[in-house]
């Protein structure tokens, strides 16, 4: 009995190996990072997709920092919830060609701080294909923002 529980055990192990990719990671996976601003981000309105890890003040202070840097974020939504699969992307393209977004900015928290900021291509991809992406990261907050508006 102990043996069949220890190899159920073990395949289970090995199934949770292969696990797919996020669509958040298949969007990343997509870009082609440069050391440059994207054209025309100064001037056209952006969402910010971010991590739950992230609190109320960290998306205060990143607010200000963009209303100082003269980012348009018209919104803050946690990535998880539209990138859970098909459907709900479909529906976040929909939103965000109707609020005639023309950029993303993705703010994550792992060890470091890091926004990256690409061009949306008004489709349920997102991104296209080697995108061009410009990402800033850091270990403060505030320093990230700083170097993004002497950017």
């Amino acid at each position: 009995m102990k043996i069949n529980a220890l190899l159920l055990l073990f395949f289970i192990s090995l199934c949770s190996l292969a696990q797919p990719a996020t669509e958040k990671d298949v969007v990343m996976s997509r870009l082609n990072y440069t050391d440059v601003m994207p054209e025309g981000l100064l001037s056209k309105r952006s969402i910010v997709l971010y991590d739950e890890s992230i609190s109320e003040k960290e998306l205060e202070e990143t607010q200000k920092a963009f209303q100082q840097t003269g980012i348009d974020a018209a919104a803050y939504i946690i990535n998880d919830h539209v990138l859970a699969g098909p459907d709900p992307l479909r529906a976040f393209a929909a939103y965000l060609t109707n609020r005639g977004v023309d950029f993303l900015i993705f703010f994550e928290k792992e060890k470091d701080y890091s926004l990256t900021f690409v061009s949306y291509n008004n489709t349920r991809d997102l991104v296209d294909i080697s995108a061009p992406a410009w990402k800033q990261t850091h270990n403060s907050l505030t320093e990230m923002l700083r170097m993004t508006y002497r950017f």
